[in-house]
């Protein structure tokens, strides 16, 4: 399985439900870290003191290749920052980069000492990776546009991590189980119970894996930390919960003590609005379009969904923490926020106002949408006009990338592949 990166993030969690039921059945996964444009991670740093209270490190910066590949890596084994929606293995995680510069539109890396640095670093951490993949293998040992061969160049750059004296040490088998979760707690209401828990600790750097959930004996979801919200469950009703913790060798602790707790009863008269959506982010921007999504709010009945306002109006009610404004003018600055409305038509207050700008509309061939223009970090959705005169629009996830790929393989109408990122209007 190789990922698109943005789709590993609790932003855009695409890929979860297809890591979690296949673990234990994979041999290994290659997230591509490439052809995501200036998509990175960001956090507040454990040291402050020299005043830098947020650091971001871009997968096209190529100063700071090495700060994002090891913190971007990090996150989907350990989850330090509360980034990654799903945990890989160390052992289990391979690093997926382009061979060369007209592999990918972004992501190639020119200094392959960053890599060897990230794979040293996190085996000192005892997080050892457990590989480096390309894609595809056929590109190194082709050419340019210019027909200058690349004569296997990643492959004699990354040799040296395999087989040499920095080859990649497999770990000794790990059999210890985590140690088990004490300090389950639940807090009701009519309709969801949440529950935290002192997390457990493991012999191995990486940590716990995961935690499982379980309802009345049964287990019901993972939780990638110590806390999980149960939903849609009936007033006045008493459960039961356990919870086991997983590391990444697959080994499971013993049960936690069981917490038997009894849901709400709903209240004749509900007078008590739900909590205020946070963290309202815009994870595509594109022309005439912005996707937005933001953290679910609680309430003590049942958030019945969302009203959306752009430029103070309301634009959108929506069921779901996603919603897609479509028919944007380019290059135009638009506000959104978000209010929670409950079954008893009670509403939240509104949200932090977060501000986007549309992308510039580009040069056109003459027809209704701008002109495709090799370079540029298409999305999802987006309509162009190719050089026959005819519109194409980008495909959905996971073809997205190949749209911002290199033209002579993806340009819409006369690329080799173009059909991968296209579809004709």
């Amino acid at each position: 399985m190789a990922p698109e990166i943005p789709y590993l993030t609790e932003i855009t969690p695409e890929y979860i439900n297809y890591i979690k039921n296949l673990d234990g059945y994979y041999d290994f996964i290659a997230p591509q870290y490439y052809n995501q444009g200036a998509f990175g991670i960001g956090f507040e740093p454990e040291d402050t003191s020299d005043g830098v209270y947020w650091v971001n490190y871009r997968q096209d910066d190529d100063s700071k290749k090495y700060e994002f590949l090891y913190h971007f890596t990090k996150e989907l084994i350990a989850n330090p920052h509360g980034k990654a929606a799903v945990k890989i293995p160390a052992n289990k995680l391979v690093i997926g980069l382009p061979s060369n510069n007209s592999a990918a539109a972004t992501g190639f890396v020119k200094t392959p000492q960053d890599v060897y640095r990230v794979f040293k670093d996190l085996e000192k951490e005892g997080m050892p990776l457990r590989g480096v993949m390309t894609w595809s293998i056929n590109w190194d040992e082709g050419e340019n546009v210019s027909h200058q061969g690349f004569n296997g160049q990643f492959r004699k750059d990354y040799t040296d991590l395999i087989y040499g004296e920095n080859a990649i040490v497999t770990p000794d088998e790990d059999t210890t189980a985590p140690s088990v979760p004490t300090h389950l707690h639940g807090e009701a209401t009519a309709s969801s119970i949440h529950l935290t828990w002192t997390a457990s600790t493991d012999d191995n750097a990486a940590g716990v894996h995961h935690y499982e959930i379980y309802r009345n004996n049964v287990k019901i979801s993972d939780a990638p930390s110590h806390e999980y919200t149960d939903v849609n469950l009936q007033e006045n009703v008493e459960y039961h919960y356990t919870v086991k913790a997983v590391d990444a060798a697959n080994n499971i602790s013993a049960a936690s003590d069981v917490l038997s707790i009894k849901t709400e009863k709903a209240p004749a008269h509900d007078a008590q609005a739900p909590t205020i959506p946070t963290q309202l982010v815009a994870t595509q921007v594109a022309q005439n379009s912005v996707t937005l999504t933001w953290k679910a709010s609680t309430d003590n009945v049942k958030v019945l969904g969302y009203e959306i306002f752009r430029n103070g109006k309301l634009a959108f009610n929506v069921k779901e923490i996603r919603v897609e404004d479509k028919n944007l003018q380019p290059d135009t600055t638009y506000h959104y926020q978000i209010s929670a409305t409950d079954i008893s038509g009670n509403k939240s207050g509104l949200s932090e106002m977060l501000s986007v700008t549309t992308k510039e509309k580009s040069d056109d061939n003459g027809g209704a949408h701008p002109a495709y223009k090799e370079g540029t970090h298409y999305q999802a959705g987006d309509i162009v006009t190719a050089a026959d005169g005819n519109a194409y629009q980008c495909k959905p996830s996971p073809y997205t990338p190949w749209c911002s790929g290199v033209a002579w393989a993806y340009a819409p109408s006369t690329g080799s592949a173009w059909q991968q990122a296209w579809d004709k209007k």
